[in-house]
């Protein structure tokens, strides 16, 4: 059975995860945690049908797990909820080659058909402590214009 879309299920992820310090993370966990996207995406995608349901049952998941998915705390659920709905960063590509917030909704928009401001925030977060990341996102030319 396919997932419904329920934005206030996704609100309260965010809330929940709002304070998340991606800092405490080591290598090694995110390692892990990568692991584990990769060995649930099946899973995952198989419950949804659109961005957002698989969005709704990600935070789902998140929400109600206590280390099923390899993550435990905030920070490793919110890295495994962005990993597992944008692995590519493509959202935070997306806000970096916008120069206004209009163009930055207009292409999410046009690439994702929703634009999530709360998924962009903890993407910058998370981008901080990357390793192996380009400097800017922009310039790779992987989203719509």
């Amino acid at each position: 059975m396919k997932t419904i879309p329920r934005k206030e299920t996704i609100l309260s992820f965010y809330r929940y995860v709002w304070k998340s310090d991606f800092a405490s993370i080591d290598e090694e966990k995110m390692k892990a945690l990568d692991e584990a996207v990769e060995y649930w995406r099946y899973f995952f995608t198989g419950k949804s049908s659109s961005l957002l349901s698989m969005m709704t049952f990600a935070a789902e998941k998140m929400i109600s797990s206590n280390g099923r998915y390899t993550a435990v705390t905030h920070a490793e659920k919110a890295y495994f909820y962005i990993k597992m709905i944008d692995p590519e960063l493509l959202f935070l590509e997306a806000h970096e080659s916008g120069n206004t917030m209009e163009e930055i909704r207009d292409l999410c928009m046009l690439n994702f058909k929703l634009y999530d401001p709360n998924l962009i925030r903890l993407e910058q977060r998370l981008y901080r402590v990357l390793k192996d990341v380009p400097e800017d996102l922009w310039t790779l030319e992987r989203i719509k214009r």
